[in-house]
């Protein structure tokens, strides 16, 4: 058995798209700067859809950063598995929301995580999406740091 962690990667959004995405699938990217650090082989992805170097059990993390200049009752960041390469179902989700404070952006968090047992690298996937109760609301990203991203760690045997 194997005991410790063999891979770890992390991903962001680098350009912000407004509103709800199902899933996220364009301007995602490999964290790259202030001397990011990786382990094993990294992520793939197609159109939004990550696919895992190795089986096993994969701790994800998604987290969002939100701002607008309005109110938004809800925003939700949502992971969603895969098992039979096809159907999506919602693992994790977490929400937050916006309420104007003054007469520009006002910012909110969310985070969810899961916990993913990857037993065939063909049929299980993740992917990443957004549910905006405005859909004038922005999803923070950024190519030089982590607004909104996702953590890929690989915890253990399946």
């Amino acid at each position: 058995s194997n005991l410790g962690i063999t891979h770890a990667s992390k991903w962001r959004l680098h350009t912000s798209p407004q509103g709800t995405h199902t899933p996220l699938s364009s301007n995602l990217e490999e964290a790259d700067t202030d001397g990011r650090g990786m382990l094993g082989a990294s992520m793939t992805q197609s159109s939004g859809v990550f696919s895992f170097p190795v089986t096993g059990i994969w701790y994800i993390t998604f987290a969002t950063e939100w701002y607008y200049n309005g109110d938004s009752r809800y925003l939700h960041n949502i992971i969603e598995t895969t098992v039979n390469g096809s159907a999506f179902d919602v693992a994790a989700r977490g929400t937050c929301f916006i309420q104007i404070t003054g007469s520009n952006y006002t910012y909110s968090d969310a985070l969810c995580n899961f916990i993913f047992d990857v037993t065939n690298v063909s049929t299980h996937k993740v992917r990443f999406s957004t549910d905006a109760g405005n859909g004038s609301v922005y999803l923070a990203a950024a190519s030089d740091l982590d607004r909104t991203s996702m953590s890929f760690i690989r915890i253990g045997d399946t």
